[in-house]
This record gives structure tokens, sequence and C-alpha cells, in this order.
């Protein structure tokens, strides 16, 4: 379904603006070949709504939709960050959609996280970190804010300020530092630190 899937783009936006009742939210792979790795987070438009929005969306007999980046701005990158930063972006739309395993998939085999939460640190395995997530509940939603990438041949760090929402709502922002590997033409993270601030 979603292979012939006509996506138009009608610009990057922050689903807290929306009704969410009116959208169902998809994960649309860019390259098949990369698996999950790489694509865009979507709003669909549900086939029956009401209310009012304040977007001004293109009209399209096949299917109107809004894409989503929690790393706004990556257009404006060349194609080797792009490529960094897309298993972090896939992680924040898993986290977005409650998908572990698209969360997992972003990671290599024993890869680890560390998470500063005072005044605990919590240090975990990739298991342990997708389990810690939560399954279902209120709407969750982390934004990069200008991602410093370093790349130096197959290994790559991603230096990244975030803001995360609960249901719309600024709950706590942070650092997020992202040790990456690239294996066969493709990155996986190796390794995640972040810390977090009430707000």
């Amino acid at each position: 379904m979603l292979g012939a899937l006509a996506i138009a783009r009608v610009g990057t936006v922050r689903p807290r603006n929306l009704s969410t009742d009116i959208y169902d939210r998809i994960w649309v792979p860019v390259a098949a070949s990369l698996g999950r790795n790489t694509g865009r987070m979507v709003l669909l438009r549900k086939p029956i709504c009401s209310g009012k929005h304040n977007l001004n969306f293109i009209n399209t007999t096949k299917v109107e939709t809004v894409i989503i980046d929690f790393i706004p701005g990556q257009e404006h990158r060349p194609a080797h960050e792009r490529a960094v930063l897309a298993p972090l972006q896939a992680v924040l739309a898993g986290l977005n959609l409650f998908d572990p395993d698209m969360i997992r998939d972003q990671w290599l085999p024993g890869g680890s996280a560390t998470l500063i939460r005072p005044p605990n640190i919590l240090q975990l395995d990739v298991e342990g970190f997708v389990t810690r997530l939560p399954s279902d509940g209120p709407q969750l939603e982390e934004y990069i804010k200008d991602p410093v990438v370093f790349i130096d041949d197959n290994i790559a760090v991603i230096w990244a300020p975030y803001e995360f929402f609960r249901d719309g709502q600024l709950h706590h922002v942070g650092t997020n530092i992202v040790n990456l590997l690239q294996l066969d033409g493709r990155w996986l993270i190796s390794a995640l630190a972040d810390n977090s601030r009430l707000v």
C-alpha cells in the first residue's frame, strides 16, 4: 500500500499544531533497501474529518499529507549529513508512533544508551532502552534543534539539542549525543547519551 502512496509535500510542521483526531500517522520509507532507516513521518488526513485547522493544504484527488521532520531543516544539509541524521529521525518517529521495532532497527547489535536523570545515571543496552519507552499514552514528540554532525569516513557523531513535548506541551529539554558507525552503506547508532531538564 505505501509503495503506491502519492506523497504531496505541503510543508514541515509540528504535529502538536494539528488536531490529532483528523490525521493518521505513518512512516513512509524512502529507500526500501535501507529498511525503515530512511523515510518521512507523514500525517494523512482521514477520509472524514470535522473541525477547522490552520494549514493551507494542496488539494489532490489521491491524498492530502503533511510531512513532519523531527529534525527540521534537513533538506538544506548535504546528503552525507542527512544520511547520518536518518537513524535519529527514525528513532524519534518510532517514539512518536510507539513502534519499538522501528527504534530497535536503528542500533548496532550491542549498542548502548546512557540516560542522565539526576540523581541517577542509567546505562542500558539496546533492548533495555527500547523496553523502557512507553507503548502508549500521551502523544510524545521530540524535536532536534540545529544538530552538529561530525563525520570521518565510517564513523560519525551528532550533537543534538532537543525539546520534548507531551500532548503538545513542552515537558523537558536537553542534549543528545549520538555515536554512529556505517555498516554496509547504512548508518547505525552504536551509542546514545542524553541529559534532560524539566521546564
